[in-house]
């Protein structure tokens, strides 16, 4: 009985030590802002909408691809109260791979269909959907997790409720993205040509802040103050914040042709 007794204790007790190890996954929310500035025409004559379903697609197939993603969550936004998922919730994408499988190329026909489906129209609810993206994340989070999210949105907040305002980026949507643990943040922000190309000359050192790093020992504390010198408008702030959560920020202008260009490296 006792080597029984002990025998069943050891076993417990190897249990429980895998479910402490259990390996931590990757969880992303990917958000398309369908608002009506988003039928603005670019370059070639299509619009803004369309140029960024593309983008959702490609940043869909490199968090999974290429970061080895785990549970993603697609949404899309306009207006208040209007976000909503087009995955069905959180989906174990990791299970697609591998990439130009069968499940690999309908998971992305599937995503491109589902997109297509959606017209831009309506107000800018930017900073709700952030908000209630990252606590959605949060809800999910197991010891180890790493939390994601990314957005292709034009700007222009207009709509929101409890995290709307003024300085609504840093005042209400940066405490819920570098609280513990840190999400990260990336964006690509689509703008008419001239707005484009002085924000990223004007940020250019927030852009490039993440290569930066690489040669340059750069605290924490001296990222947060270079991105507090930053102008405090909108497009600055969403950028700052990608850098400070140790994403990426990508201004595209309607004028680029986006010969490759218009997807940064980084997580998404």
């Amino acid at each position: 009985m006792k080597k029984l007794t002990l025998g069943v204790l050891c076993g417990a007790a190897l249990l429980g030590s895998m479910a402490g190890t259990a390996a931590a996954d990757t969880r992303g929310v990917l958000l398309f802002d369908k608002t009506g500035s988003m039928s603005s025409p670019r370059w070639d004559g299509a619009s803004r909408c369309e140029f960024g379903k593309t983008l959702m697609v490609s940043k869909a197939a490199s968090f999974v691809s290429r970061f080895n993603g785990d549970y993603l969550d697609i949404r899309v936004f306009d207006g208040r109260g209007s976000l909503r998922s087009i995955s069905g919730g959180y989906q174990h994408v990791a299970s697609v791979l591998p990439v130009g499988s069968t499940q690999w190329n309908t998971f992305l026909n599937k995503l491109r269909s589902d997109l297509s489906g959606v017209s831009c129209s309506g107000n800018t609810a930017l900073g709700d959907a952030l908000c209630e993206s990252a606590d959605s994340l949060r809800s999910l989070y197991a010891d180890g997790d790493k939390l994601m999210m990314t957005i292709v949105t034009d700007a222009g907040e207009n709509a929101s409720g409890a995290c709307g305002g003024a300085n609504y980026v840093d005042n209400k949507v940066k405490p819920k993205i570098l609280a513990n643990p840190v999400i990260q943040f990336d964006v690509d922000i689509l703008v008419s040509g001239n707005v484009g190309l002085r924000a990223a000359r004007a940020d250019k050192d927030l852009v490039e802040l993440g290569d930066l790093e690489e040669m340059l020992t750069v605290s924490d504390l001296e990222r947060s103050s270079l991105a507090r010198t930053m102008p405090s408008d909108e497009i600055s702030q969403l950028k700052a914040l990608a850098v400070q959560s140790g994403g990426t920020a990508k201004t595209i202008a309607d004028k680029d042709t986006c010969n490759g260009e218009c997807d940064p490296d980084g997580p998404w």
